[in-house]
């Protein structure tokens, strides 16, 4: 969703992930109310981490028996909570009967600590780049087969472009979304444009396939992506990747641009800054990851 106003108010959608947690342990909670209350919510929320917490690098498949034993309960409580674990996606059944693994949502939370760790490395930079350029910072970041903003610092100027965190948004219109979609492996954009599709957004969005091809080349051989009202008229837009240790993309570092004011400005320095930005946090992320 893009913000495009003298004054921005936004509430952020609430973290994914997390909230599951709280689903998860309010129906254990419930159950334990129709049990008969016995099991006090501190000690729901302990036995409930309790059963995740015996899932291990040597033990990623575990039988209900071996949970009860584990976790000192009996099999029918352990059942009960590993119902409410799966439906929620923490837990996973094996193909043997009685047995579980961990779930996607595991997997989740743990990118979702790797992005936290991005943000904190990444404010600094975004600080000094609104500083700068008085233009909004965006620090976005791939979402399924969508992308996010993760993290924002608003620019001085009254009138400024912005995003509001935690809303998806398509990968294929505008610099923000194709500076993700550009380090993208040529299976991935493949499966994007069938499964998502190029709807058009403005009169500038591309939605031919192969002019899209043919763009994220461009953008990858350069190192960055500038846009033309691609997906909102009137903006115009800067980004670069930004990688982590492995050399993955980890996330992209933007500024979105009233197009009278980009017009007015000097293009070359602005994405020189925004280069140097997203270059000083992948050499901090490289750091921290090795």
């Amino acid at each position: 969703m893009l913000i495009l106003r003298e004054t921005t108010l936004l509430v952020d959608k609430r973290e994914i992930g997390w909230y599951n947690i709280f689903v998860v342990f309010e129906e254990m909670f419930l159950i334990s109310e129709k049990t008969g209350g016995t099991m006090a919510g501190s000690s729901v929320l302990e036995k409930g981490l309790g059963l995740l917490s015996h899932f291990t690098e040597d033990r990623t498949l575990v039988s209900i028996s071996d949970l009860s034993a584990l976790a000192h309960l009996s099999t029918s409580t352990v059942y009960r909570y590993l119902v409410t674990l799966r439906s929620q996606g923490f837990i996973e059944a094996d193909a043997r009967p009685g047995y579980y693994r961990l779930g996607l949502k595991i997997l989740e939370l743990s990118r979702a600590i790797k992005r936290r760790t991005t943000i904190s490395l990444s404010l600094p930079v975004m600080e000094d780049l609104a500083n700068q350029t008085g233009e909004s910072v965006l620090l976005c970041a791939r979402y399924g087969q969508k992308g996010m903003c993760l993290e924002k610092v608003e620019g001085h100027h009254n009138l400024r472009v912005s995003y509001a965190r935690g809303v998806p948004f398509h990968l294929h219109a505008g610099a923000t979304g194709k500076a993700l979609l550009a380090c993208l492996s040529n299976k991935e954009v493949e499966a994007i444009i069938r499964e998502v599709g190029l709807p058009a957004f403005t009169k500038n969005t591309i939605t031919d396939p192969e002019k899209l091809k043919t763009d994220l080349a461009k953008i990858r051989k350069a190192g960055f992506a500038v846009s033309n009202g691609e997906m909102h008229e009137g903006v115009r837009a800067i980004a670069a990747p930004i990688f982590n240790g492995k050399r993955e993309i980890a996330a992209n570092l933007s500024i979105g641009i009233p197009i009278h004011r980009f017009e007015q400005s000097d293009k070359a320095k602005l994405i020189d800054l925004v280069v140097s930005g997203a270059q000083e946090i992948t050499s901090k992320l490289m750091l921290h990851d090795a």
